[in-house]
């Protein structure tokens, strides 16, 4: 409205003003009831091997560490399933502030013996955004990221990765504008709500497997 009424240094120093409180007063970090697990490149390598042991985190208590020892022991260590969901994040991105609170409720409800939720700080390991090519720019479309691994290997990912041959309809697209228009569109549509990730890596199924 300052812009419109020709008040433009009003304008200027009203979004400057803005800025600086975002700045100054960033959005606080998720508080509430969660069950995602911080984790460093370490652990990741140890998730990707199958050699990853939940009970030495406080967050698993003693009841839950007896329970997975039993189903270990029950149906075989090497048959069980092994399922994570990866949050990968970054501290200044007020996207990812917001998102983690949806990841610890959808963690909340979906985690159990065999399924588990992490989340990795990209700020301290950069190199594993290199090797997820989850792009770090303030303007990334990468961010925030989760990426569900399956017995150690990645099975799908948000957003998701477009490559040769992961999409049909993407495929037939042979106009290059076209075609990344299209990835463009696809990887800024989806919500970011519990719903987009119970459907993309099918919790629902998987829960009802164990």
């Amino acid at each position: 409205m300052l812009y419109l009424f020709d008040k433009k240094l009003w304008a200027i120093l009203y979004a400057i003003s803005w800025s600086a409180l975002f700045v100054v007063l960033p959005q606080p970090s998720y508080q509430g009831p969660t069950k995602i697990i911080e984790l460093s490149e370490q652990d990741l390598n140890e998730i990707k091997r199958g050699g990853y042991e939940l009970h030495k985190f406080k967050e698993i208590t003693d009841e839950e560490h007896d329970k997975i020892k039993k189903s270990e022991n029950g149906k075989g260590k090497e048959q069980v399933d092994q399922h994570w969901i990866i949050f990968f994040h970054v501290t200044w991105s007020p996207v990812c502030r917001t998102f983690e609170s949806t990841v610890a409720k959808t963690s909340v409800k979906y985690t159990t013996t065999d399924v588990h939720f992490g989340k990795i700080d990209l700020d301290f390991y950069p190199n594993l955004a290199q090797e997820y090519e989850i792009s770090l720019s303030p303007t990334s479309l990468d961010l925030p990221a989760l990426i569900y691994f399956k017995n150690g290997r990645e099975n799908a990912r948000l957003p998701k990765s477009f490559k040769d041959g992961d999409d049909v309809q993407l495929d037939q697209i042979k106009n290059k504008t076209l075609k990344s228009a299209k990835v463009t569109w696809d990887r800024l549509g989806w919500d970011r709500s519990m719903k987009s990730i119970i459907t993309a890596f099918k919790l629902d199924t998987i829960s009802k497997t164990l």
